[in-house]
């Protein structure tokens, strides 16, 4: 499947087996943003694509993180809506059992979602520290605890 150009628009982490290097085997893989794809969401995107500072791997809790952004519209009546997403994937990555989603972190919110000028403000970078995760984008930081998955500051910018 996928668009005039193969694409399909859905972001893939993939996990080899590299023991034997000249036969690398994939043991599992990952769809970024899958949560999305049956409610209505047109595609996800992710930065990490094409620039490698945009996902973060932390092997002490082996966490990959990724930033994905999707949108969707539809119509009500004679009325147009739209609805951004921008969020911070967090994968676990376990050699053994494969690659699962462990949480993410939304900027969402951040968004002006009356503008039309609210993309180009998706999740960019992230930050392990400690127990910490910290996502970055032009709309705002916010750190996140990793052992709750609680939002601990929001700093709009």
């Amino acid at each position: 499947g996928g668009d005039d150009f193969g694409l399909n628009w859905q972001p893939q982490v993939s996990l080899f087996d590299v023991s034997d290097f000249s036969h690398p085997k994939l043991v599992d893989s990952y769809t970024v943003g899958k949560e999305y794809e049956n409610g209505n969401w047109y595609w996800s995107y992710s930065e990490a694509v094409y620039e490698h500072k945009a996902f973060q791997y932390w092997g002490p809790k082996q966490l990959l993180a990724i930033p994905v952004s999707s949108y969707r519209s539809w119509w009500d009546y004679d009325n147009y809506f739209w609805e951004d997403l921008s969020l911070l994937d967090l994968i676990k990555v376990d050699t053994t059992a494969g690659l699962s989603q462990f949480g993410k972190v939304d900027h969402s919110s951040m968004y002006d979602q009356d503008s039309y000028y609210a993309w180009g403000n998706e999740i960019r970078r992230s930050v392990f520290k400690g127990e910490y995760i910290y996502a970055i984008s032009p709309a705002g930081i916010t750190s996140t605890n990793l052992l709750n998955l609680n939002l601990v500051s929001r700093l709009p910018l």
